[in-house]
């Protein structure tokens, strides 16, 4: 499954946090090559990592239910299941679990990992 070309935020999640922007109509291309256009208002969104190493102003459109009724996953319960994530201290999911923010390709270089695996050295060595 594609990952979505576009970031968004809970429109609940702007408003609790006081952010405004300039009202404007949005096309988003849906499953079946179809298009929906809806009003929206871009938000200025402040994100930053858990260490403090990454920071960055997100310019979002607000939508209600981003991405539907789906739950952050607390990985803290999952990570034993990979060798690779058992020594990761994820952050503890808050006490409303859906996701609020849906972070694009737009932002593609915050889908990145800060470390390589050793996996991936050997294969690039051998490159």
């Amino acid at each position: 499954m594609d990952g979505s070309s576009r970031s968004y935020v809970n429109a609940d999640v702007a408003a609790e946090l006081g952010l405004v922007g300039k009202s404007q109509r949005i096309a988003v291309r849906l499953l079946n090559g179809r298009y929906e256009e809806f009003d929206t208002m871009p938000v200025a969104v402040q994100l930053s990592s858990i260490d403090g190493s990454t920071k960055k102003t997100l310019n979002v459109p607000m939508t209600n239910k981003v991405t539907g009724g789906m739950k952050t996953i607390d990985w803290m319960k999952h990570r034993h299941r990979w060798n690779h994530l058992k020594h990761i201290p994820f952050p503890k999911v808050g006490h409303c679990p859906l996701v609020d923010l849906l972070i694009g390709i737009d932002y593609a270089d915050l889908h990145s990992s800060k470390k390589r695996s050793m996996v991936d050295q050997v294969n690039q060595s051998h490159a």
